[in-house]
């Protein structure tokens, strides 16, 4: 087959004709998806018949026109067996197509290959609370207040006392912290973080629940209102709160309500509505969260709206409780009751006792050492 085109402007050289031709050829081919690669020589007469030079083209066009197509230059030999066909015509360099040349062979495009969309990655979680680290800590100090209780339950109450007002203490920056994370942010909070909160406030509840059942002269209540721990948290407008009960009370409220408004599943909502009213908190809605906006306001109607259903529906009821049992232990005076190594008077060594007849008998039963 011949071809024909308009007659050659003779003040542009070829060069630049060839590459216009092949800037054409980019183009057209740019969006066009990966095929099976056809054989050299109708890769060679595409080429010919593509380039529309009626000088012919010569043989490093054609390998410049395979290149840009089909991403792969053909060998010279391959390409010297294709041209020497019966098909090429062979004229001062320049290859053209005989007059009776098929039409090249239509590419496949059955073995093309699958492009995968890249997947979007998504952003990694960054967990801000930690409830491990916190819950070991707490309870290391009740366990230190339960041995100096058991080691000097007479005379030590004033180290005691500074133990229990560094644990109230310890106390405060998780409380704020759920509410900074989980409570007044305004951005989306992982639903993650919403259970990470519930257990840093269960682990508060049970250490709270623990301290009690040390036996410390003069009782544990008196020591905790005796504290000068402050805990003064938002939403009352400011005011105190009048202690670390109430305190983390309600906070585990205004977490579950802002679960209630948030990413949180149902699942996670109840579970939180357990363990905040078996540890004393009253989840239900009323007017303590106020809103700056109007956009504010309605979510948090949503959210009451949600967390009201949830709680009246009360699946949250039939939940295994994760509160622990504590049994109070018993205090050792040690002036005259325990180990005579552990004594701290020396009446044991006057007959028994003090005055030396039976002594005061002391409170026996459960010390330290016994939990």
């Amino acid at each position: 087959m011949s071809s024909t085109s308009p007659a050659a402007d003779p003040l542009v050289s070829p060069a630049a004709d060839l590459g216009r031709a092949l800037r054409g050829v980019k183009r057209e081919i740019a969006d066009v998806a990966p095929t099976a690669m056809p054989t050299t020589a109708d890769m060679c007469q595409e080429a010919i018949l593509s380039l529309k030079d009626r000088a012919g083209s010569s043989r490093q066009a054609i390998k410049t026109y395979i290149l840009a197509k089909y991403g792969k230059e053909p060998t010279a030999k391959a390409l010297t067996a294709a041209l020497a066909k019966d098909i090429f015509i062979k004229d001062k360099g320049t290859f053209k197509l005989t007059p009776a040349a098929p039409a090249p062979a239509a590419a496949s495009t059955a073995a093309a290959p699958k492009v995968k969309k890249a997947s979007k990655k998504k952003k990694a979680f960054v967990k801000v609370l930690d409830a491990k680290p916190l819950k070991l800590k707490l309870n290391n100090m009740i366990k230190r207040l339960a041995k100096m209780v058991d080691d000097d339950w007479h005379d030590g109450y004033e180290e005691q006392g500074e133990t229990i007002n560094e644990y109230l203490d310890a106390l405060q920056a998780p409380l704020q912290q759920v509410i900074d994370v989980c409570v007044s942010n305004r951005e989306p909070v992982d639903k993650r973080e919403f259970v990470e909160a519930n257990e840093i406030l269960k682990a508060v509840a049970d250490t709270f629940a623990n301290m009690h059942t040390v036996p410390m002269r003069g009782g544990i209540e008196d020591a905790v209102a005796n504290s000068d721990a402050d805990f003064t948290l938002p939403g009352r407008g400011g005011d105190e709160l009048s202690g670390a009960e109430d305190a983390f009370q309600y906070v585990w409220a205004r977490l579950v309500r802002a679960a209630a408004r948030g990413a949180a599943t149902d699942t996670q909502i109840n579970r939180m509505i357990k363990d905040a009213v078996d540890n004393g908190a009253s989840v239900q809605s009323d007017d303590d969260d106020e809103d700056e906006d109007e956009g504010a306001a309605a979510a948090a109607t949503s959210s009451n709206e949600r967390l009201d259903r949830l709680y009246y529906v009360g699946e949250w009821r039939s939940l295994k409780t994760t509160k622990k049992k504590r049994k109070m232990r018993r205090a050792i005076d040690r002036r005259f009751d325990g180990d005579p190594a552990r004594r701290t008077r020396d009446y044991h060594l006057f007959g028994g006792g003090f005055g030396g007849f039976g002594g005061f008998g002391g409170y026996g039963g459960h010390g330290y050492d016994d939990y």
